[in-house]
């Protein structure tokens, strides 16, 4: 099984898979990188294809100290002497693949971000402020697996596609909203530099996720100059899952014509 090691050592499992251009693919916050199964063999069939479980999820090494999610992020591609990839975030994955199309331009070919948030927005509505007080309430006092139900209640409402799977990852994934406290992916102020993004970009949303993130989706197409918005019609937050095939179908083509 592949590792690589982060900056400060930690062990950071990865998994790679055809051959083609470079693609990264990065999970959102209550997964690790299995929330791409749907996915897996159609894009390593045209990619080598690469899925990473951030810090403190998945068979990655426990979340301790607070780190760096983009920086955790390089050794992996080091790694497999990729120099430059297509990458593809979905919600905190998509921070970080924005995070790291600013930072390091020159790694990054082209952009999927699949319900991804923008550090400096402050658009969030009360009632998504109260569920993060819950939810940082239940880690504080130790109740880990009460803290993901709540995520599970908000961004994953829908039963549809492989849903008892991925509710499984989850609940594997338990100490997540720990190691999301920990993480750092509010590196850049990112809503005011999104001009400076100059790489093909698909932003995609499900017509069913939180408002907020339907609000992100137009900030994200609006501002970074060679964006587009791709809306999935019966998605929540995680509309690979919820419509796997045309999920493919359009990612797929974007790709191929953004790094081919």
């Amino acid at each position: 099984m592949p590792f690589a090691a982060a900056p400060d050592g930690a062990k950071l499992y990865y998994e790679i898979a055809g051959t083609g251009p470079p693609l990264v693919l990065l999970h959102g916050g209550l997964w690790d990188g299995r929330l791409w199964d749907d996915q897996w063999e159609a894009f390593a069939a045209r990619f080598r294809t690469v899925r990473p479980d951030f810090r403190g999820f998945g068979r990655s090494d426990p979340a301790e100290v607070e780190f760096n999610l983009t920086e955790d992020l390089v050794p992996v591609l080091d790694a497999e002497g990729i120099g430059r990839a297509a990458v593809i975030g979905l919600s905190l994955g998509g921070y970080v693949a924005l995070d790291m199309a600013l930072a390091q331009p020159e790694r990054v070919s082209a952009l999927v971000l699949v319900g991804g948030g923008v550090t400096g927005f402050d658009g969030w509505s009360e009632g998504i402020q109260e569920h993060r007080q819950r939810t940082h309430a239940a880690v504080q006092r130790g109740d880990l697996a009460g803290a993901m139900e709540l995520d599970l209640e908000l961004w994953c409402p829908l039963r549809s596609g492989d849903d008892e799977r991925q509710r499984r990852i989850a609940r594997e994934n338990v100490n997540a909203p720990l190691a999301e406290e920990l993480a750092d992916v509010f590196e850049q102020e990112a809503i005011g530099r999104l001009g400076e993004i100059r790489i093909p970009t698909m932003v995609l949303v499900g017509d069913r996720d939180v408002p907020e993130m339907l609000q992100l989706a137009e900030i994200l197409t609006t501002g970074i100059p060679v964006g587009h918005k791709v809306v999935l019609e019966d998605a929540d937050h995680i509309p690979n899952v919820r419509k796997p095939a045309e999920f493919n179908e359009l990612v797929i083509r974007f790709l191929e014509e953004a790094t081919l």
